[in-house]
């Protein structure tokens, strides 16, 4: 290296910086293993609690949209009850289409599919009805019930 690149490059006591960089790194050889323990130890736990929570909300947003769509089918059976004075049977799929409720959405005592929810009717003249989502969180499923023309809310329930 030309000497005027050296002045240049020379620390106060005449030393090149990188050889002042070297020789501070010498002892240097690398993080402990128990320094890399601590640090893949704090990394596991914020996953941990970043799993927990993003499980927690997938749970709680599967029971927000079963509440919404019982609301819907519930209110699709309110106005069928209200044309026909009773509820449609939970095996006549014609009356629950008539009503606005698909067969892929509900399934029956008379037809089992693999749908979300589950309708069934009772009472004297069908004029009760429940409903409840096939979907467990935390060991409960959202139900809706309804009895001459008017729906409960849906409310948890603990799974069958």
């Amino acid at each position: 290296m030309p000497e005027y690149q050296k002045n240049y490059l020379a620390g106060r006591g005449g030393e090149i910086m990188i050889d002042k960089f070297r020789k501070a790194m010498r002892g240097e050889k690398g993080f402990t293993l128990v320094e890399m323990m601590v640090v893949l130890i704090i990394i596991a736990v914020l996953i941990a609690l970043g799993i927990r929570a993003y499980i927690g909300y997938i749970g709680s947003s599967k029971m927000t949209k079963a509440s919404g769509d019982i609301a819907t089918i519930q209110a699709a059976l309110d106005s069928y009850y209200a044309q026909n004075q009773s509820y449609p049977e939970d095996t006549d799929f014609y009356a629950l289409s008539t009503a606005g409720i698909s067969s892929y959405e509900v399934s029956t005592a008379g037809r089992q599919n693999n749908s979300p929810y589950v309708y069934s009717v009772s009472g004297t003249n069908d004029t009760q009805y429940e409903i409840f989502s096939v979907t467990t969180v935390n060991g409960q499923n959202m139900a809706g019930y309804g009895t001459s023309g008017v729906s409960s809310p849906a409310s948890l329930i603990a799974a069958p």
